[in-house]
């Protein structure tokens, strides 16, 4: 296995609603920065490669504009499912 040099070493950008796969092997999701809410948009982070997996983390546009520092292990990938009326903009960085 690999030594972490920096936590969240990558940035992922997202700015439209959908699946994306940050990640297809272990890692960490080290932060979430909100920089824009858009309208009724969720995002839902899954420790999976696939369709299923477990939730980890949910961010929904009532919880406004943020900067988390999460840091949470993710066994499997990080997979994000954005969704909602109207897409925002996030900011997920990563290792």
């Amino acid at each position: 296995m690999a030594t972490e040099i920096a936590v969240g070493q990558n940035r992922t950008l997202i700015t439209a609603n959908g699946t994306t796969q940050i990640k297809s092997k272990p890692g960490k999701f080290a932060k979430l920065i909100i920089r824009g809410v858009g309208t009724a948009w969720v995002l839902a982070f899954y420790d999976d490669t696939g369709s299923g997996g477990e939730e980890v983390c949910e961010w929904l546009t009532a919880d406004g504009k943020v900067a988390l520092d999460l840091q949470i292990p993710m066994y499997y990938g990080i997979r994000l499912v954005a969704s909602g009326t109207t897409a925002g903009a996030a900011l997920i960085i990563w290792s």
